[in-house]
């Protein structure tokens, strides 16, 4: 152990706020380090299929397939930063993705007192008229699955 850290580590113990806020600040990193992107649940007319091996693995074969990073160059990258590149070349090759924001989580649309023809207006003036088909669709086989 360095003489610096000797010290850092009795000024932590003398004083504990001083440890809270690096945990905390630390705490923050590894967040944002592993976050990854989320989408919208949307309805497509393919198949699913579950991923069976491990999540790393399948992005980093993904990064490394369709772009010109290197595979040092990939596992050396943060988990949540190969995610949301991984989702961003998967939309520009064509997938429909659509990510969701903390502002669509923080307002959600309000569709308490709206007519079926004013929820599906609402749908095609945000997502477009195929994306609102698919939504409605889904919509449909969920209300007749509850």
């Amino acid at each position: 152990m360095r003489l610096r850290d000797w010290f850092r580590v009795k000024w932590m113990e003398r004083y504990p706020s001083a440890f809270l806020r690096e945990f905390e600040s630390f705490a923050l990193y590894l967040k944002d380090h592993t976050s990854r992107p989320q989408f919208w649940n949307v309805v497509e007319g393919g198949s699913f299929r579950e991923v069976t091996g491990p999540v790393v693995m399948w992005t980093l074969a993904g990064l490394i397939t369709s772009s010109t990073l290197q595979p040092k160059q990939a596992w050396n990258m943060s988990v949540g930063e190969a995610a949301w590149y991984d989702a961003s070349i998967a939309e520009r090759n064509g997938s429909h993705l659509r990510f969701l924001w903390d502002s669509d989580v923080e307002n959600p649309p309000v569709q308490d007192n709206l007519s079926e023809d004013e929820l599906y207006e609402q749908a095609v003036e945000h997502l477009g008229s195929e994306a609102a088909d698919r939504w409605y669709k889904a919509r449909k086989e969920n209300d007749l699955c509850h």
